[in-house]
């Protein structure tokens, strides 16, 4: 029966439930629970989302009956009564009556603990090796690929001998390994053809639904595991719908009305394409199947570090012996498409009958499993689809009707089926039923041939100013394909109306003689390609989950890697037995770590079967192991032999730094390095070394900087600091200098720093950080003559935040000094600062040169700032001013300067474009900021 929660829950955190109101309060008040924390970084109470796992899965702190977490110390003070705060409404509309719980099931730890050897383990976790230590040994070995006489004579060595380990040779340590618990299981299939080949053929597969299971009930997913079709929107209101998961759109919701209430639709993925294995020459070509789940969080599944594609099948890569080169790919594709119906046909069982699997906490689902889509290039989807190499794999047009200006009813199964009953009449047709066929945006959208070798400027830049405007909504609509969390309005006004009404408009007669654009429909045929783009990230979700790039690098781990360490000789079975043996080692290491930590995760027992009654806190079983119900405190935990996922490096978050060092800033007694190093401004946190570059006195930092007004903008700067009628925050960079040169400062040196991290917020999600940037402020040297100097975003009206106000309220400026005063609390800046060149705009009927964007580019122009003499024109602000690094690209004009170099440019260049194409958050930023929030 589904789990049935009682009692109360925490308002500012979600924990509980908790069976009394005293047990809740003290939780409230107790000074290292999370609501201890959550007062410090978030003032708002943490909301539910589809990504954490509160709504649908255990809590991390489990409670006994009577109301007390499991893990709470004693000497807790007693509850002091609070006023609860209000809980915010939800932004997530889950799919009503969907995914519940039939009782317990066979978690990941109770297979573990059903294993053959589970008796000897109770003495020796470890078994079949001697120790942990052994363990971590043999484990290393085996996942180090040496070859076995690498690993004889590794282990020859007369330390080694020494050491008790519980094997002698690599024969002796692969046994060891293939006693471990197994995974999915491998299987040879001898296949039979009606056509002579070179090498008998065999097809090396797993069974799909245990694959399934396995990747369903992996307590590594838990935290990231969508049961649930779910509606996300912006804010509560509901007014802008967001996309950012599979189970986000609308296919899924779709699929989940068509299955009975209480089930859970697991949407499975597909990838297959040929790779070449072997090493320098040789023809020796493997043809994997990958397989994941949809309901995994995009951000997890899209990084191999995490394992969440594993290798399903080994289709066969016949070699006929027939002479006619297309009978022979008629013959292959056939035999792939027998081979994949063999392979899938389970998993097409349980998606129409549906069955019974475990989630990671152990819980039963009764679950049904769509294909949610299918991974391939082109050439071979044309293969999946049995179509011709002309012919469109989606719909139903050919070669000579791509140009038209309309969308053809696509390709579906019973389409194709209907075809080929016309001319096999007499045969049995079996085919898979794909729901859609995604093919990744690399190879759709991205990958373009030029014919003949450029030979002018015009061939690689387009004709004139209308094909550059193109270009330009080209790459806008790639830079929204490639983002992965996308609200809908925004992307329909930025990726279709604005170029609707520009395309209406390109009737417009440019360039000599006053001729109309020729590829006029050309550019109408494009903009109905990024009306399918919409289209497909309404139904499956932001095209950038379905990017190859993670099934190519899966190509490498699952396939290359692995036949590189065999022999060169019968690659099919030792790629499956390394396969084999990896997987082995993952889960056991992930098992003994579990065991190892005396912790137990799932659901405890008593959450499902011990009936709903109070007890005292002298009842409690302190036997019973402590329960965890998320990933993140599982891998705070335990402490496995090797990494068993994730990345070995995780991302900075500088913001979260910020606030813990304000946090024991606070309590007086932690002494930190004034001003800190790491600190926030806005929605940009700042990271600087703790020890200074260099520690000069002014004149010499002027000298060695190339600064010759840096006492001056000092004095300037410090007079203005001062005058509480100035906002320094607000101030104009390089106004007019006052102070004289050589005029008095009231200190004598200056501490300097070459470089500064910087990370910002993302925009569509300003609870996401973004990876962090270094910025350079480096001095003149031998290999940058003139300094090596970033730009930057300063910000000049502190009621316009980036990244959501767009270009609107700031201005760049290039970094050139980093620096600060001892005795103070704020770290300052030198920079040059950059004027927008008006551009010609229509007003009305009549036009003027107002500060937008360049019509053709889209992008502003900046010019350098000087004066009168020639001189650049910067001056000193603080760093919290800054917002973030930009990118400016030099504007040649018609003749570019011939004395252009890397570490020359900024310095020859008079105007520049602000690129907003540098990255996908500079593009959203500076493409569509100061309109986003009207929506």
């Amino acid at each position: 029966m589904p789990r049935i929660t009682h009692g109360l829950s925490c308002p500012r955190c979600g924990a509980g439930p908790f069976k009394k109101e005293a047990s809740l309060l003290k939780h409230m008040n107790h000074p290292f629970s999370k609501c201890a924390s959550l007062i410090h970084t978030a003032p708002a109470p943490e909301e539910a989302t589809p990504n954490n796992p509160s709504l649908q899965t255990p809590l991390t702190d489990y409670v006994d009956p009577d109301g007390w977490p499991e893990n709470y110390p004693e000497d807790v003070a007693d509850p002091v009564p609070i006023q609860e705060e209000p809980i915010s409404a939800s932004r997530f509309e889950p799919f009503p009556s969907a995914s519940k719980t039939f009782g317990r099931a066979q978690s990941f730890m109770d297979q573990f603990d059903s294993d053959r050897y589970a008796s000897e383990r109770k003495n020796n976790l470890y078994f079949p090796w001697a120790s942990k230590g052994d363990y971590a040994l043999g484990a290393w070995l085996l996942r180090s690929g040496l070859s076995m006489q690498a690993i004889n004579e590794f282990l020859a060595l007369e330390l080694i001998n020494s050491l008790p380990i519980s094997f002698s040779s690599a024969k002796d340590l692969r046994a060891c390994a293939e006693e471990l618990p197994p995974g999915p299981q491998w299987t040879c299939q001898p296949w039979p053809v009606k056509y002579p080949t070179k090498r008998p053929i065999n097809l090396f597969y797993r069974d799909s639904v245990s694959c399934v299971r396995s990747l369903f009930g992996n307590p590594l997913f838990a935290d990231h595991m969508h049961y649930t079709p779910f509606r996300e929107f912006k804010t509560a209101e509901k007014l802008v719908r967001v996309y950012n998961e599979w189970m986000s759109a609308n296919v899924a919701w779709d699929m989940q009305s068509q299955v009975p209430q209480g089930s859970t639709v697991i949407g499975t993925i597909l990838s297959s394409d040929k790779t070449n294995i072997s090493v320098m020459t040789g023809d020796r070509m493997a043809h994997p199947v990958l397989i994941s789940l949809a309901n995994i969080s995009a951000t997890l599944r899209t990084k191999s570090s995490h394992h969440a594609f594993i290798l399903l099948a080994l289709l066969p890569v016949p070699k006929f012996l027939e002479k006619r080169k297309k009978a022979r790919s008629v013959m292959g594709d056939r035999l792939i498409h027998e081979c994949l119906d063999f392979v899938l046909h389970p998993l097409k069982l349980a998606a129409q009958v549906g069955m019974m699997m475990a989630d990671p906490l152990g819980q039963n689902r009764y679950c049904y499993t769509p294909l949610a889509a299918y991974m391939v290039d082109t050439q071979e989807a044309i293969m999946l689809a049995t179509v011709a190499g002309k012919t469109s794999h989606l719909t139903m047009a050919d070669y000579k009707k791509f140009g038209d200006p309309f969308p053809h009813p696509p390709r579906t199964a019973s389409v194709m089926l209907g075809q080929r009953q016309t001319f096999r009449q007499s045969e049995n047709t079996s085919a898979i039923v794909m729901h859609d066929l995604e093919v990744p945006e690399c190879h759709k959208r991205h990958k373009r041939r030029v014919g003949k070798n450029i030979e002018a400027q015009d061939q690689d830049t387009g004709r004139g100013p209308a094909l550059i405007s193109e270009h330009r909504h080209q790459k806008g609509t790639r830079t929204t394909a490639h983002e992965s969390r996308l609200p809908s309005p925004s992307f329909c006004r930025t990726a279709t109306e604005q170029a609707d009404m520009e395309l209406n408009g390109r009737h417009c007669k440019l360039g000599k003689g006053a001729r109309p654009i020729e590829d006029w429909h050309d550019c109408r045929q494009k903009e109905m390609r990024r009306k399918q783009v919409l289209k497909s990230i309404r139904e499956n979700g932001p095209a950038i989950q379905w990017s190859a790039d993670i099934t190519e690098h899966c190509h490498i781990t699952e396939v290359k890697d692995p036949a590189r360490q065999g022999n060169n000789q019968n690659y099919e079975p030792q790629i499956v037995r390394a396969l084999d043996r990896t997987d082995k080692l993952r889960r056991f290491d992930l098992a003994t770590s579990i065991r190892e930590a005396g912790v137990h995760f799932g659901l405890p027992s008593t959450q499902l079967n011990r009936p709903d009654h109070d007890c005292n806190d002298e009842d409690e079983d302190f036997d019973e192991p402590h329960h965890i119900g998320t990933t993140n405190t599982l891998l705070a935990t335990i402490n496995p032999v090797s990494s068993v996922g994730g990345p070995k490096r995780h991302a900075v978050d500088y913001f979260a730094a910020s606030n813990q060092l304000k946090i024991l800033a606070s309590d007086g007694q932690t002494k930190l390095p004034a001003p800190p190093r790491t600190f926030t401004s806005g929605d940009t946190s700042f990271h600087l070394t703790r020890d200074p570059s260099f520690s000069l006195d002014v004149d010499k930092a002027s000298g060695i900087f190339g600064l010759p007004d840096l006492r001056q903008a000092l004095a300037d700067y410090w007079r203005d600091a001062a005058d509480p009628r100035v906002n320094v925050m607000t101030s104009i960079v390089g106004a007019r200098r006052t102070s004289l040169p050589g005029c008095n400062l009231p200190f004598d040196s200056i501490r300097l720093w070459p470089k500064i991290r910087m990370q910002t917020k993302t925009f569509h999600d300003s609870e996401s950080v973004a990876e962090p940037r270094t910025v350079m402020a480096a001095p003149p040297s031998k290999e940058w003559a003139f300094g090596q100097c970033d730009t930057v975003l300063v910000n000049n009206d502190p009621s316009k935040l980036w990244p959501a106000s767009g270009f609107i309220g700031h201005s760049a400026a290039q970094l050139r000094a980093i620096l600060h005063v001892r005795g103070t609390d704020e770290f300052l800046a030198y920079v040059h600062r950059f004027d927008v060149v008006p551009q010609s705009t229509c007003v009305g009927s009549s036009r003027r040169m107002l500060p937008r964007p360049n019509s053709v580019t889209g992008m502003y122009v900046l010019k350098r700032a000087v004066h009168a003499d020639g001189r650049k024109l910067g001056g000193i602000i603080p760093v919290s001013r800054i917002r973030g690094p930009v990118e400016l690209a030099p504007r040649f004009g018609e003749k570019a300067d011939t004395r252009l170099k890397m570490d020359n440019s900024m310095e020859y260049s008079t105007e520049f474009w602000l690129n907003k194409y540098a990255g996908k958050e500079d593009f959203w930023a500076l493409h569509c900021g100061s309109n986003y929030g009207t929506e």
